[in-house]
């Protein structure tokens, strides 16, 4: 099941970011974004688990003004790894970015996806995302990242 996510969400977010990336966030850096609505659409699709409904799944993105314009974030997807493969990153995605759209007058989506992610970059690709450019060493391991934007017409 896919739901917009609230700030009682923030543990489950957080141990499924916890074990599906390398860079991790703070449970206050989370509270911090949902207190100030800066989380401007975090979503999770959840599955049931021994009877019980289970996060296994989120996206979250932000909004930032950039120039005096409003650019979209994606700051973290991540998927628990038994769970992958099922659609549920691409309905993340494209569930966040509908949110985003019927609220704010967003210009463009962005994005960081590490150079060795293929998967991730054909999802983004398929969602209407390019490269824009490449981060050297833009992660703690010092693998480069690439930015890909979506702009909206």
């Amino acid at each position: 099941m896919l739901r917009k996510a609230g700030a009682d969400d923030i543990p489950a977010i957080d141990r499924c970011n916890r074990a599906v990336l390398a860079e991790n966030y703070t449970p206050d850096l989370y509270e911090r974004l949902f207190a100030e609505d800066a989380a401007a659409s975090c979503f999770v699709v959840e599955e049931i688990e021994e009877s019980v409904e289970e996060v296994v799944g989120y996206v979250l993105f932000y909004i930032e003004m950039i120039r005096g314009r409003p650019v979209c974030h994606v700051m973290s997807l991540g998927i628990l790894p038994e769970h992958r493969r099922r659609g549920h990153a691409e309905a993340l995605m494209r569930a966040a970015r509908g949110d985003i759209l019927e609220r704010y007058c967003v210009a463009k989506f962005t994005l960081h996806v590490r150079k060795s992610n293929k998967r991730a970059q054909a999802l983004y690709f398929k969602l209407g995302y390019g490269r824009s450019k490449k981060v050297k060493k833009y992660y703690a391991d010092s693998e480069d990242a690439y930015v890909m934007e979506r702009v909206e017409s």
